[in-house]
């Protein structure tokens, strides 16, 4: 019987009664405590984060950055005493980013292109797309790129959209409630399909600051040009879009989309750190984060205080001496922002070698700041076990709210774990307002991240990790493919995975 199927009474008799032996293994509360006592005496994952963000900087995968920081995790496990480090080598394509320039233009159909005034747009292209694009061509105002505004648009003509660049919104604006948006990358896939020339996404964050992330939705290269603009940038394109509808002569929008990326075959290695079980070392609980980035700016949120929480809990892990009953592996994965690619390797290499079912449950850590309670991804039958962990946290500290959810989503390093049917956790965070404004932008900088948030990643994930790891018994159990599929149908998960090619149902 687990935690979940106790009173909150009954759980001071359960949590005592954990102990192996005094000399063996304490109880869970008094590891609780001890993990609580560590990190607010001893921290060090701030600091190691900001000196990554100072000495290493953007970790782009195959970038020479991206693989110092791959070492630096490494090595700094080792320093921490942990025996068991390895890398996980996988070959990647790696994209890079070399120029982009967006130009507008209010064409006259008496004037000659290159005569008339244009309006250069604030811009970064998106990873993914081609080595070199150099496109002229008419501007359409495609709404939220959603199948609905396609729709709408093929109501004008079958070709309306071939061959033109398209303005598509990163979020959803004026849309219905409780319309489900779509990734940029399944956004990109719909374009290409209507047959248009290139795409620019219009970031919804004020101020001038750019976007960037893979449009892929198989971590190839797409046919298309695709950039970010600023919302500045959309909305007076959207202005002289309306314009043209009324003042005499001018024909239409037009944009002038050029750039110049990179691509190199190159290695890349997810970085894993193992505590064997000291009962059940065949099963395993994978605690997990992206260590990638883009190269935009330091990312410090995204994905820095989630990867060296991971670090740091490690680090005070080995230091605790915590041995729970099942294996704990530690992860770091690259490849996350271009497409999952670290964790789909990791995920493919278990299944390879019959190691899969081991995987008891993955807690992904992706972005995530000052914990308030946790995500059951779907499985709501956890809720009681996760209310019952988090009772104990929050008698510890109140600001842990104890606040669950069981809402299921794609595009992070949980993903391929789910689509096998393992059992997926992430901790829902409470960043500062304004922190997330930066997501993927070049203003997520270390000065985004409070360290006594990432004390708090370090101090109620490695609570939760140890309950889930030291239980006698777990009541999830890995889905078969027939319950996956009805779990991804129940989530209205399967519009984006048709879009990507990854619906291996055939219906």
């Amino acid at each position: 019987m687990f935690l979940h199927k106790l009173s909150i009474a009954c759980l001071f008799v359960l949590m005592n009664s954990l102990r192996v032996s005094a000399q063996e293994a304490p109880s869970v509360q008094e590891v609780f405590t001890r993990i609580n006592q560590e990190v607010l005496a001893h921290a060090q994952g701030y600091e190691t984060l900001k000196w990554v963000c100072e000495h290493i900087g953007h970790r782009l995968t195959g970038s020479e950055n991206g693989a110092r920081a791959e070492t630096f995790v490494y090595d700094k496990w080792r320093a921490y005493g942990l025996e068991t480090v390895s890398y996980q080598p996988f070959e990647v394509e790696a994209w890079s980013r070399v120029s982009c320039e967006v130009q507008a233009r209010r064409s006259h159909p008496n004037a000659r292109y290159d005569t008339i005034p244009y309006l250069k747009i604030q811009s970064v292209a998106l990873a993914q797309t081609p080595v070199s694009a150099d496109i002229k061509a008419p501007l359409i105002d495609a709404g939220n790129g959603l199948q609905d505004d396609y729709d709408s648009l093929m109501a004008i003509g079958p070709n309306y959209l071939k061959g033109r660049i398209l303005l598509v919104n990163l979020g959803l604006h004026h849309a219905a409630p409780g319309t489900r948006n779509l990734h940029r990358s399944e956004k990109t896939q719909l374009a290409i399909q209507y047959g248009a020339a290139g795409v620019l996404f219009v970031y919804d964050r004020e101020g001038d600051n750019v976007l960037t992330g893979t449009c892929s939705v198989d971590g190839n290269l797409v046919s298309i040009p695709v950039a970010c603009i600023s919302k500045a940038g959309g909305a007076q394109l959207r202005a002289w879009l309306k314009e043209t509808l009324h003042i005499r002569g001018y024909s239409e929008v037009s944009v002038h989309l050029r750039m110049q990326n990179r691509v190199a075959p190159v290695r890349a290695r997810n970085v894993i750190a193992t505590i064997p079980g000291r009962e059940l070392p065949r099963e395993k609980i994978v605690i997990g984060g992206h260590l990638d980035s883009w190269d935009l700016s330091h990312c410090a949120i995204d994905n820095g205080i989630g990867a060296f929480s991971i670090v740091e809990l490690a680090r005070v892990y080995q230091v605790l001496g915590l041995r729970p009953r099942r294996t704990l592996e530690f992860v770091l994965f690259m490849g996350e922002e271009q497409g999952l690619l670290g964790s789909t390797h990791y995920v493919a290499q278990a299944k390879a070698n019959g190691t899969l079912d081991q995987v008891r449950a993955m807690i992904n850590v992706d972005m995530t700041g000052n914990p308030v309670g946790f995500n059951a991804v779907g499985r709501p039958e956890l809720l009681e076990l996760l209310a019952d962990v988090g009772a104990y946290i929050h008698a510890l500290d109140t600001g842990f709210t104890n606040t669950h959810s069981a809402h299921a989503g794609l595009h992070s390093d949980h993903q391929p774990f789910m689509l096998e049917g393992v059992p997926v956790f992430w901790a829902n965070g409470k960043h500062h307002p304004g922190v997330t404004d930066c997501y993927h932008s070049n203003c997520d900088e270390i000065r985004l991240v409070d360290p006594v948030h990432m004390h708090n990643n370090v101090r109620f994930l490695g609570m939760m990790l140890y309950a889930l790891a030291d239980s006698p018994s777990l009541p999830m159990q890995r889905l078969e493919p027939h319950q996956v599929r009805d779990f991804l149908l129940q989530h209205k998960l399967d519009e984006a995975l048709r879009i990507k090619g990854q619906w291996i149902w055939g219906d």
